[in-house]
């Protein structure tokens, strides 16, 4: 989040694909990923990510509500909710 904060988006998506990667069961690290995602215009991706998070972790409030709000980028008939 600091990474991304600052500018280095880049920086931000190494250190969230090593955190998956060394924890891929930990939600938290995808719900991160998708907002990168999203950040960066990767709506379709940022998605994929929310419902990992929220596979692992069903209760997750953000990764429900980033989902939502990523869902109002799409465009009609690009996710199966918006069509």
């Amino acid at each position: 989040v600091l990474y991304t904060m600052q500018g280095r988006t880049k920086e931000a998506m190494e250190a969230l694909q090593a955190a998956i990667v060394a924890c891929p069961l930990h939600p938290e690290s995808h719900n991160d990923l998708g907002v990168l995602l999203r950040d960066i215009g990767d709506v379709p991706g940022a998605l994929a990510a929310y419902q990992r998070c929220l596979s692992l972790c069903p209760d997750s409030r953000s990764a429900g509500q980033n989902r939502l709000l990523a869902i109002n980028y799409t465009q009609d008939g690009e996710v199966p909710e918006v069509s």
